[in-house]
């Protein structure tokens, strides 16, 4: 399964990105490897419109399964759902680690 973190930054001690579709990017973590990577969403960050559906389109391409992030609007809420991505909202300023470490206590 691979989840995806909205992030700030390329790397795990990055903070979370609050917002969705207008995120840096996507740290994203193949559960069953280990293995990391980074998908950039710098095209829909300055997007007039479809900034969700947009990054929903790199997500899904990616293959991923759960998305972990701060707020999500009511447009890519219905594209992250047609698409079968569950969504995983947290509060807070967590590092792109503290957020996934919380994703696997299940808070």
């Amino acid at each position: 399964m691979t989840i995806a973190i909205t992030t700030t930054g390329k790397e795990w001690k990055d903070r979370m990105d609050a917002r969705f579709g207008r995120a840096s990017g996507f740290f994203l973590i193949d559960q069953e490897s280990g293995n990391t990577r980074y998908l950039d969403n710098s095209d829909n960050v300055n997007a007039a419109h479809g900034a969700g559906p947009g990054a929903t389109q790199i997500l899904t391409n990616a293959g991923v399964s759960v998305l972990i992030t701060g707020n999500i609007g009511p447009k890519a809420q219905d594209a992250i759902q047609a698409a079968g991505i569950r969504v995983e909202l947290m509060d807070g300023n967590p590092t792109v680690e503290e957020a996934y470490a919380a994703f696997q206590r299940n808070t």
